[in-house]
C-alpha cells in the first residue's frame, strides 16, 4: 500500500468506493492486461491467465483506485448508480436523483461525492463566502437574469455587453448555484434547476455576509 492511504476495507466503503471497483484495481495491480475497467468479475474470469501474471511488486495507490472506481461510476446505468447510494439521507426521489445523477456523475470518483453533488443541486450551496468584486459580477447576472431569464445565452450575452471573461463568471454562477467552481456545464446544471430557485440562489449568494 502507498504510506497512510486508508485502504481498509471499511474505510474505503465509507468512502464510497464500489467492491467491483476495487476488484479490478487489485487485479490490475498483478496481472498484464489489455483490458480497461470497468472489466467486471465475469470477463476477469474468462480473460485470465497464469502466464500474463506479474513479477513486480505492485503497491496500490489512491490515485489508481479512484481512477478505477470513476470507470465504473461513469459505466454503470443511473438507476443501479442511484441504488448503490444512500437515498434515505439524501431525501430525494428516485426519479429526481436518477435525473441528477446523470448530470453530475462525470465529476465524481466515489459515491460519497455523487451524494454531495446530489444534496448541492437539490438544496444549494451552504456556507460559500464570496468576495466583494465576486458579489458585483453575480449582482449583473441576477439583475440580467431578473429582466430576462436565468438562462445560459442570457449570461453569455451580458459576458459579452460588459466586456468580461466568461472563465471568470461561469464558475462564480456555478458556485453561487450549486457550491462549486468547477463541475458539469452551466447549462446543465440550470437543466435541473428552476429558474426561480436560481434566482434565489443568486440572491442568497449577493446579500452573503
Amino acid at each position: 500500500r502507498d504510506g497512510e492511504s486508508p485502504f481498509s476495507v471499511k474505510r474505503l466503503r465509507e468512502e464510497g468506493f464500489l467492491p467491483q471497483a476495487l476488484l479490478d484495481a487489485l487485479v490490475m495491480l498483478g496481472w498484464r492486461s489489455q483490458a480497461s475497467p470497468p472489466i467486471g468479475l465475469d470477463s476477469l474470469l474468462r480473460s485470465f491467465s497464469i502466464e500474463r501474471l506479474g513479477r513486480s511488486s505492485p503497491v496500490l495507490t489512491m490515485e489508481h483506485l479512484l481512477s478505477v472506481n470513476k470507470a465504473w461510476i461513469m459505466g454503470m446505468d443511473t438507476r443501479e448508480l442511484a441504488a448503490a447510494l444512500d437515498i434515505d439521507s439524501l431525501r430525494i426521489s428516485p426519479e429526481r436523483l436518477e435525473e441528477i445523477l446523470e448530470v453530475v456523475k462525470e465529476n465524481c470518483s466515489t459515491l460519497r461525492e455523487l451524494e454531495d453533488w446530489a444534496r448541492a443541486v437539490e438544496g444549494g450551496p451552504s456556507n460559500i463566502e464570496f468576495g466583494a468584486g465576486e458579489k458585483g459580477l453575480l449582482s449583473l447576472v441576477l439583475e440580467e437574469w431578473r429582466e430576462h431569464s436565468s438562462s445560459l445565452s442570457h449570461l453569455r450575452g451580458l459576458i459579452k455587453e460588459k466586456g468580461l471573461k466568461a472563465r471568470e463568471v461561469m464558475p462564480l454562477v456555478r458556485m453561487a448555484l450549486v457550491g462549486y467552481r468547477h463541475g458539469p456545464p452551466l447549462d446543465r446544471i440550470l437543466g435541473l434547476i428552476s429558474s426561480s430557485e436560481a434566482l434565489a440562489r443568486l440572491e442568497k449568494a449577493v446579500i452573503s455576509p
